[in-house]
């Protein structure tokens, strides 16, 4: 045979092997039901609990790991970021077994960490055996898709979509009142990091397919933008801001890119229209986009009476005054109506009369800045005595404004007369020493607990996943909730792992990214494209890691190394190929 005759057949496409061929079928489930974690485990383990997505990502990666035809795909062509991603998962660990306390907790994390490199190099070796990219971005598109569609289900309000949106997750996100899109995923701001990280390859997808399919990709992606500026989440806005400058740029300047523009033309449209008629028509999202959170946006002031003289078994009408001096409008009506609440104390506020509170609903809608007068109608149904009659603004179903520090009025009530038979005693009871809903905490106060904690312990920190469980002293809390993260992925490694853990980890991914940007130029246009998806996605997971942090939440992280696997597969197939470009197998 002479040498054009073995080139030839060299580059001929070789038959995939069962094993391969499930592989792949098992992998695009995986990218399919990412969105999709149940709210409750399916699989009780000794250390842990499976949840749907785990169990998923880990039927395919254990298939794909025992393939032979996979492991003759794996490449060393990472060899050095693999080396540091093994030096990252080991200091995990040895982090968690030093752990002081969280050590059950840290250990999981470290498991978690280590899982997910696997998924990430079984992607990376399944794609280099059977290079189909357009399947598995259709797999990824359609669950991303349908969870976006249930997201705006959800905020349109369809009654029918409840009994599902509940199998993901505990109740729905709100902020000042207002639902922000959460669809299939336990937070909102888990959709919205979701949905950016998929972006890019959707985009890539509609620029590689043909017509008819052209629409529906770009269909998928309008309603990821569109689902990911109803969370209401600011750093996503940026995030995909940024995202679609950089695709823009590279397509504006790369002829490789050529067929990005019309994508990210469009893209960049649907979040400029979203962004615009959401800040046009709903109040709190233009609060929101100028502020972190809702500390400022509940907030009154109180005129009342010092003191009232009353019989008891009388009702007494007091005129008071409340005027709005936080950042939102207070609305009378709908599912979270604002109102004027009023409840009995004891004399010296140490105890709440147990008789409820009578709430005062407003005459119209209070926007700040704005006094709004109002005629209560007291019932007094109390034993003669002394109390206070105590005044402050709810927002139904949400919040009372003390839970946000806001002080509230009182009035001192001297009670006289008879009082009722059954209530020749007043019901007393402690008050709420803890507000019904977890205390907000600035990001910042978040950051300097972290800073305090890697300073106690700078090499290996306190184990991972363990600052949700220390934080709260570090900025003077006695309780605090234990689900709240740093709200920064390199903060929280950095107190959780050290500067060991937090600088393996940048390593690895520098490391990466410079093997993706040295090689990139032996890869043809197609697989040149996917690179692209797959390392912006990445980069949105990288920069809203630095005012959030996602590593510790199944979908996010699963996308984080699935992302990983699909950029590395394409190196694979450029080392095999060469800088000439001989050999490689086009995509059927």
């Amino acid at each position: 045979m002479d040498d054009n005759g073995a080139r030839n057949q060299s580059a001929a496409p070789r038959r995939d092997t069962p094993s391969t061929q499930w592989s792949f079928r098992l992998l695009c489930l995986a990218a399919l039901v990412l969105p999709f974690e149940a709210v409750r485990p399916l699989l009780p383990l000794p250390l842990m609990v499976l949840t749907s997505v785990e169990l998923a990502v880990g039927a395919f990666t254990v298939v794909a790991l025992a393939s032979p035809a996979v492991h003759r795909r794996l490449s060393s062509a990472l060899r050095p970021a693999d080396a540091l991603l093994l030096a990252f998962l080991g200091t995990a660990f040895l982090s968690a077994v030093l752990a002081p306390e969280g050590r059950v907790e840290a250990l999981k994390f470290a498991l978690r960490l280590l899982a997910g490199a696997l998924f990430m190099v079984a992607v990376a070796g399944v794609l280099a055996a059977r290079p189909r990219y357009r399947p598995l971005l259709w797999a990824l598109a359609a669950g991303a898709g349908v969870s976006a569609l249930l997201g705006v289900g959800e905020v349109a309000g369809w009654p029918l979509l409840r009994p599902v949106l509940a199998l993901f997750k505990e109740a729905p996100s709100r902020v000042g009142g207002t639902l922000r899109l959460s669809a299939s995923f336990q937070y909102a701001t888990i959709a919205a990091a979701y949905y950016e990280m998929a972006l890019p390859l959707l985009l890539v997808l509609a620029a590689i397919e043909k017509r008819q399919r052209r629409w529906g990709a770009l269909g998928l992606a309008a309603l990821l933008v569109v689902g990911a500026v109803l969370t209401l989440t600011r750093s996503t806005l940026a995030v995909m801001a940024a995202l679609l400058a950089l695709l823009g740029w590279l397509a504006a300047t790369d002829r490789r890119a050529v067929r990005l523009r019309g994508p990210v033309a469009l893209a960049a449209v649907v979040l400029g229209l979203s962004v615009g008629v959401l800040a046009w028509q709903v109040g709190p999202f233009r609060a929101r986009l100028t502020t972190e959170n809702d500390l400022n946006w509940y907030n009154a002031r109180y005129t009342v009476p010092a003191t009232l003289r009353v019989r008891s078994g009388q009702t007494v009408t007091v005129t008071v005054q409340v005027q709005n001096t936080g950042a939102i409008p207070w609305h009378p009506d709908g599912e979270t109506p604002f109102a004027l609440g009023v409840y009995w104390r004891s004399e010296d506020g140490s105890a709440v009369v147990n008789t409820g509170h009578v709430e005062w609903p407003l005459p119209r809608t209070v926007n700040p800045g704005e006094t709004v007068s109002l005629q209560v109608a007291i019932p007094v149904r109390l034993p003669p005595g002394t109390y206070r009659l105590t005044w402050g603004m709810l927002q139904r179903d949400i919040l009372w404004f003390r839970h946000r520090g806001v002080p509230e009025a009182s009035t001192l009530v001297r009670v006289e007369g008879a009082a009722p038979v059954a209530e020749a005693e007043p019901p007393l009871r402690p008050p709420e020493r803890l507000p019904s809903v977890p205390p907000t905490v600035p990001r910042r106060q978040l950051w300097r607990a972290a800073l305090a904690m890697w300073q106690e312990r700078p090499l290996l920190g306190y184990g991972p996943d363990t600052f949700r469980l220390r934080y709260g002293p570090y900025i003077g809390l006695e309780a605090w909730d234990r689900r709240l993260h740093a709200n920064n992925l390199y903060l929280e490694l950095l107190a959780d792992t050290g500067l060991l853990g937090l600088g393996t980890f940048l390593a690895f991914l520098g490391t990466s990214g410079w093997a993706f940007w040295s090689r990139q130029r032996a890869l043809a246009e197609r697989a040149w494209l996917v690179l692209v998806g797959a390392a912006g996605g990445g980069l949105a997971f990288l920069l809203h890691g630095v005012l959030d942090t996602f590593l510790g939440f199944t979908p996010t992280a699963s996308l984080f190394w699935l992302l990983l696997g699909i950029a590395r597969s394409t190196l694979v197939t450029a080392r095999r190929r060469g800088p000439s470009g001989a050999g490689e197998r086009p995509e059927p």
